[in-house]
Formats: structure tokens, sequence, C-alpha cells
């Protein structure tokens, strides 16, 4: 579980390091500009669930963070429960590539399949750069 936290906070960073070079599309208070991924999944989820207008921004951005963070939790406990406790390599790799490889799994398939399957995010293939 806190391989899934310190990976959710590596790919936060990316993310917002990302967000940071979008030239011309700056995020503001109040949602103009691009938005991460997480921060794309977290405000859909609460306009379906009708919170999102009832929101403040600061709301916004604590639920985006504990909803990615959570996330990033489970999927570090479902790595804990697949792996069994077992210490040392899987696949041929290290501990620490297996980890990674299991993040990267994850990653492709939330963001290639499921999130895309549910009207979360747009597929792949029609997302921007």
């Amino acid at each position: 579980m806190v391989g899934g936290v310190v990976a959710t906070g590596v790919m936060t960073g990316v993310f917002d390091l990302w967000r940071s070079t979008r030239r011309g599309r700056p995020v503001r208070a109040g949602g103009a500009g691009w938005r991460i991924p997480p921060e794309v999944v977290a405000m859909r989820t609460a306009s379906r669930a009708g919170w999102r207008r009832r929101m403040t921004w600061q709301q916004r951005e604590r639920f985006t963070l504990a909803s990615h963070f959570a996330y990033g939790a489970g999927m570090g406990a479902l790595y804990g429960a697949w792996r069994g406790g077992r210490v040392g390599a899987c696949c041929g790799l290290g501990e620490a590539g297996t980890g990674v490889l299991f993040g990267l799994a994850v990653y492709g398939v939330s963001y290639g399949a499921w999130l895309p399957a549910t009207g979360l995010v747009a597929p792949v293939n029609k997302q921007g750069a």
C-alpha cells in the first residue's frame, strides 16, 4: 500500500510538471485551463454524484488528491496481495522492477480501458498530448 501511495505521488508530480509546461493554458483558480487526468476523473465523478456544483475550488482540489491517492493506495494493497508477501523478483525483474511493471499495467488498464469505458476520460487516442 505504501508503494502505491509513493508511486501516486511520483505520478502526480510528473503530471504537475507536464501541466506547468503547457504554455498558454495555465490552470487558474476556478478551473480554467488544462487539467491533469486524475482531476478530470475526480470532477466527472463528483458531477455524476451531484457534488461538484456545491464544492469550492479548495474542496475540488482536496477531493482530487484524496481520490487519486486512495486509488493508488488501493492498487498498492492489490499489488501486495498479488505478491502474497513474497520478497524477490518476478518475471525476471527485481522487486522494484516488478512494482514498476505492475504500476504501468494499472495505469494502462485504468486510462486505456476501464475509465474510457465508463466515460470518465476520453480514450487515449482522443486525448491531447
